[in-house]
């Protein structure tokens, strides 16, 4: 899927290619995409990771070692730091860390790190705070790869440690703290006091958020948190005025519609908000406090 714009009010002129394998898509479903600065298209899958250059297709081999067979090439999120280094988490095969050129400069998985249990395998964002920090969560918790790629240190809580380990998607406040949607709640780790919160109460007291820990999209964006879980439900919460506008909320319904939950919010350099749900992919323009437009495919 290629997007680009005419200018940066106008969301009119929108393009959409749709690359299937009739014309070269080597895979049937695409997990995850990154971009990087040199405009390469890096495509996630549970088949490995590609990069496709507008015109082709290039396998990206992440395990070459016969010892690491058994790690899974299924991969669950893609992201490239400021670096320009490409970081892929995978589904039980921790995260390996590229080159633009595809070539693989780091590995991190139960197999070479002192990371809690197989569990930290299966990793489920990865982003980087202002410090140049690799952030990880899986389902055993939250781990930081340091600036030099040679440090990875695992946070704790014992609050997850007892039950609630899976922790998922990350974004930062504007202060560098990551708020966290996981098995344990929406989740508040301070990195400075490596120190977390439960969001619901002091000193956050979201108590919109109390007893949530379905959580299947999370952003900070324009002082609001956008959310989604596995009500299936999709909202956004002012954080000033602590008002919560819900786009919808299947809870209770006999037959919620799950296709129109959202799986991932991406805000993008102009300022808007873009909505990936399985009923399309949906717009909040830069200023705007809901949807502003919805784009769905014809076939």
């Amino acid at each position: 899927l290629c997007i680009s714009y005419a200018a940066p009010a106008q969301f009119n002129n929108l393009v959409f290619k749709h690359l299937t394998r009739a014309n070269g898509l080597p895979v049937d479903k695409v997990s995850c995409l990154a971009q990087d600065s040199s405009g390469f298209i890096w495509i996630g899958s549970n088949e490995g990771l590609f990069r496709y250059d507008g015109y082709n297709f290039k396998r990206i081999p992440l395990f070459n070692d016969d010892g690491e067979k058994i790690f899974s090439n299924s991969i669950a999120v893609l992201y490239v730091s400021r670096q320009g280094l490409v970081w892929a988490g995978t589904l039980w095969g921790g995260v390996v860390c590229l080159r633009p050129d595809g070539t693989v400069l780091n590995r991190y998985h139960s197999g070479n790190t002192k990371l809690a249990s197989r569990d930290a395998d299966f990793v489920n964002d990865i982003k980087e705070d202002k410090n140049g920090s690799i952030w990880v969560t899986t389902i055993h918790g939250l781990y930081a790869v340091g600036q030099n790629r040679k440090t990875v240190k695992q946070y704790s809580w014992a609050k997850l440690l007892n039950k609630h380990k899976s922790m998922g998607q990350i974004t930062f406040d504007s202060t560098g703290k990551l708020w966290i949607g996981g098995s344990a709640g929406l989740t508040v780790f301070d990195p400075v006091k490596e120190q977390f919160y439960d969001a619901s109460g002091p000193p956050y007291n979201l108590h919109h958020f109390k007893g949530v820990n379905t959580f299947s999209a999370l952003a900070l964006h324009q002082k609001n948190l956008w959310y989604a879980t596995w009500a299936p439900d999709i909202g956004r919460y002012d954080l000033r005025s602590g008002k919560s506008h819900v786009f919808y909320n299947g809870k209770g319904k006999p037959q919620p519609d799950f296709n129109r939950m959202a799986n991932l919010f991406y805000a993008d350099s102009k300022g808007a908000l873009w909505v990936s749900t399985g009923n399309g992919l949906h717009l909040s323009a830069p200023g705007a406090n809901g949807i502003s437009q919805s784009f769905y495919h014809d076939a």
